[in-house]
Parts: structure tokens; C-alpha cells; sequence
């Protein structure tokens, strides 16, 4: 079984908090610590996005500075906390999950944090469940698709933890054009990723030099 067949699985609606959310914020904070080597630079609480919280969950957007590589320098590793308060449970093997979602930047625009939290406040407020290789839109925004696949950040792409007895994984968010949502709606997301992988998408996203793969 390959690791896309893994990640296939029809997924369920997403069920109430079994846990404290409130503890499960704080087992993030720790785990988030260690994960992208250090505390956040900044917090944007739920409360800036004006959001009606659904079913009880708030869900913040915390942002890291992480040094990469040399040739890759200084990072804004952005990522939600909230989302998986809430667990989306796969039908096969009726397994419960929880994630949360993360990106990347040289520096995050005030409507990439927004559009992040959007991304993982929607699934609740629209009762869907969200996991690996699906997709979001159409928008009417500047990208109208969201892609979530596993990050190519090899540390952040094994990274689990237990939240209520349930395991939580992070979802990379890929912004998307239209044409490169419509392939991947039309034809399935394989060829969406042997594009990514060939016209090799920066993993950093900036809006600004971002070009069309299609």
C-alpha cells in the first residue's frame, strides 16, 4: 500500500471534544515547542479573526521563526492550534484523528494568517472532515484552492501526538490556483502532485512570485 492509499480513507463528520480542550492546548504548546525549536514570536487569538466559534472550538494561529538550512535561511512556520480539538473519525477501521494545519513563509501576510485559520475553522463551522491529499474551494480569493498533503519539512511530516486518546498530525496547507484546482477536481490528486513535484513548487510560499504550474 502506497503512503497516498494510506491517507485515502473516507473520513467521517467531526465529533464533539473527548478531552479538555483547554489541556489540550497546553499538550500542544509543549509538543509545538520542541517540534519547531522554540516559543512562538506571535499569537493571533481566535478572537481576531471574527469567527463565531462552532461547537465550542477556538482555534488561535501561532507563528515560529525556525532556522533552516543555510541555503534556506530564517523561515515563518505558521500553524493552527484548535482545530484538532476536535476529532474526525475515518470509516474503515473507525480510527479517530485530529490535526491541525501549517504553512510557510519569508514573512506571513495578514490575509495568509487569516485565510489559515479559515481553512481549519471551516470543516467545523461546515461539518466536514479534512485529512491528507483534499482539497478546499473554489474561493473567491487570489488562490481558490487549498490542497493538504504532508509536509516536505521531514520533522513536521512524522510529527504525532496523542490529544483524548486520538492522534494528531499537521495537514501542509498549498495554496492553488484555479487551473491547478480544476486538474486536480477533474483528474484526481495524482496529477496535481506529479505537477507540483515537476514544475517543483517552492514549499516557502510567497504570493508575490508565486507562478502558475499550469
Amino acid at each position: 500500500m502506497t503512503v497516498l492509499d494510506r491517507f485515502r480513507n473516507a473520513i467521517q463528520r467531526p465529533e464533539g471534544p473527548a478531552g479538555n480542550p483547554a489541556e489540550f492546548s497546553k499538550l500542544r504548546e509543549a509538543e509545538f515547542k520542541r517540534l519547531f525549536l522554540g516559543d512562538p514570536v506571535r499569537v493571533i487569538p481566535h478572537e481576531v479573526f471574527g469567527k463565531p466559534p462552532n461547537m465550542g472550538g477556538h482555534i488561535d494561529v501561532r507563528i515560529y521563526q525556525v532556522d533552516f538550512a543555510r541555503s534556506v535561511g530564517q523561515v515563518e512556520v505558521v500553524v493552527t492550534s484548535g482545530m484538532s480539538d476536535y476529532r474526525m473519525a475515518k470509516s474503515r477501521k473507525g480510527a479517530a484523528c485530529r490535526r491541525e494545519l501549517v504553512q510557510y513563509f519569508r514573512e506571513a501576510r495578514t490575509q495568509d494568517l487569516a485565510r489559515l485559520h479559515d481553512m481549519a475553522w471551516l470543516p467545523l463551522a461546515s461539518r466536514f472532515c479534512l485529512d491528507f491529499f483534499e482539497t478546499i474551494g473554489p474561493h473567491p480569493v487570489e488562490y481558490p484552492g487549498s490542497l493538504f498533503i504532508p509536509s516536505l519539512v521531514k520533522p513536521h511530516a512524522d510529527f504525532k501526538m496523542t490529544l483524548g486518546g486520538d492522534e494528531m498530525q499537521l495537514l501542509w496547507h498549498v495554496p492553488l490556483l484555479q487551473t491547478e484546482l480544476d486538474l486536480k477536481l477533474k483528474h484526481g490528486v495524482d496529477p496535481l502532485l506529479k505537477l507540483m513535484e515537476e514544475k517543483q513548487l517552492p514549499w516557502i510560499f510567497d504570493a508575490g512570485s508565486r507562478t502558475a504550474m499550469i
